[in-house]
């Protein structure tokens, strides 16, 4: 079995006040990042001979894996001896101010050959609303330092919709961006999550002017050559994140850390399950789940519809009947009529995607799928 190994770091310079992850700035954090890293190699020590074998990518996210310093390539190498993977695509997210040529130059050496930079804009007075650490001069200075470290593959993230932000500086920032020619770039609206500082700015965002904003970043990344190839993310041709088309193929992935997701397909042993989120919890019991979940076939089937939609390409129909022994309407034949005469969903090339005009307002396409439905006697 082929899957995801994703690697949670819990730690950062500070916590940017949008962010709801499992994150702790490392002066505050409950816990010793040495101890923490013990902790990790115990829980992947659990999860051997089991998930032993078929990493097919891996990815350091957090937090701020590279705010650990030297302590990050040390951990990559004490999971490689574990996976023993070769030949993958390695992630490691970053942000500016938390590299430099030395630290760099060690995650190469260490195996890592993809690096995500979290720029989230390249506006300094949106940067200081985003409450990020760095300014524009330093997210330049940083993919500087990874181009010249010997980076190929660099993803950019990017944020708009950002309470004050106007669509002239979200345009400013994807020309800056396509002048630096990175090999991915990714466009999230910002989201306001429950119990964040970030809730009062909640009345301030504008979802047609995010609607505008997302249009513009198609056209200007598609115009300079990007592939888009799924909703929120463009890559270079053979440049799309392999790891993340694991999430969206709905494949088998295993999470490492606090607060980490892990998921097996269809199957006898169909299933979800997550860490605790708490950082003491977590290290007191290495690979013991805080929450598992059974999947149904039915389960399955809502998750593959929700996350192949995702991708630009959409759902292969056939892949999708081999898989379930069913065709796709025989769940959701009413859903998907609808769908279809509203001009949301289309068919074409064996395959069923999200029309041009729905990717801005995908959500009101996955809330009517979201609902698992068994089979019924007729479609398809």
């Amino acid at each position: 079995m082929s899957f995801g190994l994703y690697v949670h770091i819990p730690y950062c310079q500070a916590k940017c006040p949008y962010c709801a992850f499992v994150s702790y700035p490392l002066g505050d954090a409950p816990l010793d990042p040495a101890r923490y890293l013990e902790a990790l190699l115990e829980e992947a020590r659990s999860h051997l001979p089991e998930w032993s074998e078929g990493v097919a990518s891996v990815y350091f996210g957090g937090g701020t894996p590279t705010a650990l310093g030297p302590l990050l390539p040390r951990l990559i190498r004490g999971l490689w001896d574990l996976f023993r993977w070769d030949g993958v695509e390695v992630t490691v997210e970053a942000n500016p101010g938390t590299v430099d040529e030395r630290s760099l130059t060690a995650l190469l050496e260490a195996g890592v050959n993809r690096l995500s930079l979290g720029f989230q804009s390249l506006d300094d007075r949106l940067l200081q609303t985003l409450g990020r650490v760095h300014d524009r001069a330093g997210a330049l200075e940083a993919f500087c330092l990874a181009r010249g470290a010997g980076f190929a593959n660099i993803n950019l993230d990017l944020i708009f919709n950002i309470p004050g932000q106007t669509l002239s500086s979200w345009k400013a920032t994807l020309e800056e961006v396509v002048e630096l020619a990175p090999e991915h770039v990714s466009c999230y609206a910002l989201e306001i999550e429950e119990g964040t500082p970030f809730e009062a700015y909640r009345d301030e965002t504008c979802d047609d002017r995010a609607a505008e904003m997302y249009h513009l970043a198609r056209e200007i990344l598609r115009e300079a050559g990007y592939e888009h190839y799924e909703i929120s993310n463009f890559a270079r041709e053979g440049r799309a994140c392999a790891h993340n088309i694991i999430y969206w193929e709905s494949e088998a992935y295993l999470g490492l850390g606090a607060g980490a997701h892990s998921h097996r397909p269809l199957g006898p042993q169909a299933a979800r399950w997550h860490n605790p989120p708490d950082l003491n919890d977590y290290a007191q019991s290495p690979g013991v789940a805080a929450g598992r979940t059974e999947l149904s076939v039915e389960e399955c089937v809502a998750e593959t519809v929700f996350m192949g939609l995702r991708l630009i390409r959409g759902i292969d129909l056939v892949r999708f009947r081999e898989r379930f022994g069913w065709p796709i309407e025989r769940f959701y034949a009413e859903e998907l009529e609808h769908l279809v005469s509203q001009g949301l969903l289309a068919y074409g090339e064996g395959r069923l995607r999200l029309t041009e005009r729905a990717l801005a307002v995908a959500n009101q396409v996955f809330v009517r799928l979201l609902e698992p439905r068994r089979p019924s006697a007729e479609g398809g």
